[in-house]
């Protein structure tokens, strides 16, 4: 296969995946909006649901999060037809029984973590909900980094589209479906933990069908019976760091969760603690992960990519896969820090106006999404090289900056919930300064410069929003039409600038000789 071919289908599984993901983000946000704006939900159903899907997430760590990328990472570099089939099945066998444990001790521990940790009894009802789902989420997975591997990443975009649009229409239903009959907030939140299951299973069996249908193309069809032990091993080796990362980074949210219900909830009491979390999980947490759903797209398609170019000894082809990511994910955070600051108001406005609490928070949470965004790209392009051991020593560091910070700041009276936002930015720049060392021994990258045209460029567009805001406003067009039609006009213009400056794309990243 020649370069080109490659290149052309690197920038294909870019954008599916960062297509879907817009879509999957429209959906998320919909339902979002619907369960903080339907009445008797709100943030104390919120503080509910995601806190029982946050330990859910926490423990599909322990099974599933190292998966995908760990799969997709062995088939990439094979090029024969049985060993692929064989890693699947290993695959398979492996991490559902990974996943059966992991599913039992959410089911067992339900009423320790909701009482003892979270101190909210109705988790419990929750979590055991979706103990059987972590086994389903866990099989799901091994088919997504399977199709990754075969660079089906179109089937990978379709599925997670699928999913989320599931989880919408079947969340909706069921909150709707029990108001009926009654406005506890406990009982709502129980429906909307029902979508997420639901979504799940479906989009299992949808995976199962699309592997029946496709094809696996390889250079070479000859039999051969590859060790078993040997792909357990490989398999156990990648994602046990990438697990072992990812659990820490789930930790960090759920430090998040004890540190307002039990340390906070001292200073102002638990209802109104209660209704923070809800604040913070609901709508600041919503929105600074926006971006890092975009993102991931770019660190998804570069593990297969600099596998196999890295495999071959391609070295310029992995410079041009990594110099693309992060281009990009520079453009994703410096935008998405940019408008969350200076449009905070106008954002809650629009999509909170009947709940209308964490302006502030959110004006400052944005400080973390250019370091977040970055560190998983940076993450990405390790795994990609197999770095998998540094990623683990990252999120340690994060970890543990996190906690301290944590405990000394959100008892402080002046800063309070103010503190988990404050720990996170700190947490996340530790992590960007590791990563970024460590990184730059692989491929040496330049961005200070490409950072500092994209920060101004994103400034300029700020400035183009507020004048077309305020023109438009003059002829009797008010928020929050105003506020739609000027950022996208502005945004449309900081596209065109961002497609001008990237044809200088490769000035600054030179691969290590």
């Amino acid at each position: 296969m020649k370069k080109e071919d490659k290149q052309e289908k690197f920038s294909k599984s870019i954008g599916y995946l960062f297509f879907s993901q817009i879509l999957v983000k429209i959906l998320g946000l919909f339902y979002s909006l619907y369960l903080i704006n339907k009445a008797h939900f709100g943030d104390a159903g919120n503080a509910i649901y995601l806190g029982s899907y946050q330990i859910f997430a926490l423990v599909l760590t322990f099974s599933s999060i190292g998966v995908p990328n760990a799969v997709s990472n062995i088939v990439a570099k094979s090029q024969n037809y049985y060993i692929i089939s064989k890693v699947f099945k290993i695959a398979i066998y492996l991490y559902v029984s990974i996943g059966c444990i992991g599913g039992v001790i959410l089911y067992l521990f339900s009423d320790i973590i909701s009482e003892n940790f979270l101190g909210i009894e109705a988790i419990s009802y929750n979590l055991k909900l979706l103990s059987p789902i972590v086994i389903m989420a866990t099989l799901e997975s091994v088919y997504i980094g399977f199709f990754n591997g075969i660079r089906q990443m179109k089937i990978t975009a379709k599925i997670q589209f699928l999913e989320q649009l599931i989880k919408t229409i079947v969340t909706v239903a069921m909150v709707e479906f029990l108001s009926f009959f009654t406005s506890d907030s406990d009982v709502l939140s129980l429906g909307a933990t029902c979508g997420v299951s639901i979504s799940i299973v479906l989009s299992l069996l949808i995976c199962i069908f699309e592997k029946k249908n496709v094809q696996i193309i390889t250079k070479n069809n000859r039999k051969e019976e590859p060790n078993a032990k040997c792909i357990v091993k490989t398999l156990l080796k990648f994602s046990i760091p990438i697990s072992i990362g990812a659990m820490l980074v789930g930790i960090n949210k759920n430090i998040d969760s004890y540190s307002i219900m039990n340390i906070l909830a001292l200073r102002i009491g638990k209802e109104k603690a209660k209704n923070i979390y809800g604040v913070i999980a609901s709508k600041i947490d919503v929105l600074v992960l926006l971006p890092l759903a975009f993102n991931i797209t770019f660190s998804t398609a570069l593990i297969p990519n600099i596998s196999e170019a890295n495999r071959n000894g391609e070295k310029e082809l992995i410079k041009k896969y990594v110099q693309k990511a992060i281009f990009m994910s520079l453009v994703v955070a410096i935008i998405s820090t940019i408008g969350l600051f200076f449009f905070s108001d106008d954002i809650f406005y629009l999509l909170f106006k009947n709940a209308s609490e964490g302006r502030e928070l959110l004006k400052l949470s944005s400080f973390t999404i250019i370091f977040s965004v970055l560190n998983q790209t940076f993450i990405g392009i390790l795994q990609g090289f197999q770095k998998n051991k540094i990623p683990v020593i990252a999120s340690i560091i994060g970890t543990v900056a996190k906690v301290f910070f944590d405990i000394v700041l959100v008892c402080q009276e002046p800063i309070l919930e103010k503190g988990v936002i404050i720990s996170s930015i700190i947490s996340n720049v530790l992590m960007f300064m590791y990563l970024f060392y460590n990184v730059k021994k692989e491929i040496n990258i330049k961005i200070k410069k490409y950072f500092f045209m994209i920060m101004f460029l994103g400034l300029v567009m700020v400035k183009i929003c507020l004048v077309c805001r305020n023109s438009i406003e003059y002829v009797g067009i008010k928020m929050p039409l105003s506020f739609m039609i000027s950022i996208g006009i502005a945004l449309i213009m900081f596209l065109g600038e961002i497609a001008w400056l990237s044809k200088g794309f490769g000035i600054f990243f030179e691969a290590k000789k």
